[in-house]
């Protein structure tokens, strides 16, 4: 089959200022044009707006998938892909332990979930996701986080394992679980998971972003899943690390060479 390289990256989608907004997407479009990755997988694509910047900006992605919500693509995510994409599906998360009432609200035009897509002429199935926010740092099993994101994770889990799914899979994302934490450790549990970044424990996000007194941790991560025969994880790399100004994520990339 060849190879592919993937990135995923946190578009600090959140922030909605138009002019710094398109200035930030073209800094990334502009990183993604001139580099040599296959597929990109976005988070916190929140609106229409987002999206069509995006489609402008990302001259060298003709493909695009995402599921249509309210406001914009559902949960934030958005696979943008020099292959054509040929088919996608969108499942929620269910929600079960919303920590407080605001942010079901939010999360009721977000719709948290995970963003399945394949590619023509690739056994490769994609998965994009983006957990559910921890906005106190506090990721031990006292937190009001703990219950929601452990769900999650277990969902997660149960597509990782399906074996509908092509014979290699990767998943990125920001799966907003603190390397080291407990759920951390329950989220690397599943025995189908490589993580090529599993001796990278520096920060995903960038620290001049972070609370008065708090430190950034590694919340996004790629995982590979499937016959570890048919693919070799070729390189992996952190991207936009230093380039707080495109996002206040740092981004992660992997290239595969499949057989």
């Amino acid at each position: 089959m060849g190879a592919l390289t993937v990135a995923s990256l946190n578009t600090f989608g959140g922030v909605v200022d138009i002019y710094n907004l398109a200035l930030r997407y073209k800094a990334i479009a502009d990183y993604f044009n001139s580099s040599t990755v296959d597929v990109i997988q976005f988070q916190e694509v929140f609106t229409y707006l987002h999206l069509a910047l995006f489609k402008y900006f990302l001259s060298g992605y003709q493909y695009c998938q995402f599921q249509a919500s309210y406001m914009g693509p559902k949960g934030g995510l958005v696979t943008f892909s020099r292959h054509q994409l040929i088919k996608h599906r969108h499942i929620n998360y269910s929600r079960h332990f919303v920590p407080y009432l605001g942010k079901s609200i939010i999360e009721l035009f977000t719709q948290r979930g995970l963003l399945i897509t394949e590619i023509k002429g690739f056994s490769v199935a994609l998965i994009n996701t983006h957990l559910t926010a921890v906005l106190n740092a506090d990721w031990s099993q006292k937190s009001k986080y703990y219950k929601e994101l452990s769900s999650e994770i277990n969902e997660f889990h149960q597509l990782v394992n399906d074996e509908s799914l092509n014979k290699i899979g990767i998943a990125t994302g920001d799966f907003n679980t603190a390397k080291g934490s407990d759920l951390f450790w329950q989220l690397i549990s599943c025995p189908r998971l490589n993580d090529p970044f599993e001796k990278d424990e520096l920060p995903t996000r960038h620290q001049c972003f972070a609370a008065l007194g708090r430190k950034t941790n590694c919340v996004d991560y790629i995982f590979v899943f499937g016959d570890k025969s048919l693919y070799k994880v070729k390189e992996n790399k952190r991207i936009f690390t230093e380039r707080p100004y495109a996002s206040d994520h740092i981004g992660l990339q992997i290239s595969l060479t499949l057989s």
